[in-house]
């Protein structure tokens, strides 16, 4: 099982770099990024992606969205 500072690293480095493109849904990239973890082995896959995603998107966009997802939900 690899450690999860290493695939934390290796999903950060990809990420940076890229941005949502109009039309993408976060749902969507968010779930795709969920199941590549798992599949990598990472202890707690969701909460690995949800870091990654703060990271990405910074803490105050990151929580607008999980409240839009959540609201969505309903």
């Amino acid at each position: 099982m690899r450690g999860t500072g290493a695939i934390i690293r290796e999903q950060s480095c990809r990420l940076a770099g890229g941005r949502a493109q109009p039309g993408d849904s976060m749902k969507t990239k968010y779930a795709k990024l969920v199941r590549k973890l798992k599949n990598q082995g990472a202890d707690d896959f969701k909460a690995l992606a949800a870091f990654i995603g703060r990271k990405k998107l910074g803490a105050e966009e990151f929580q607008r969205r999980a409240a839009a997802g959540r609201k969505a939900a309903r």
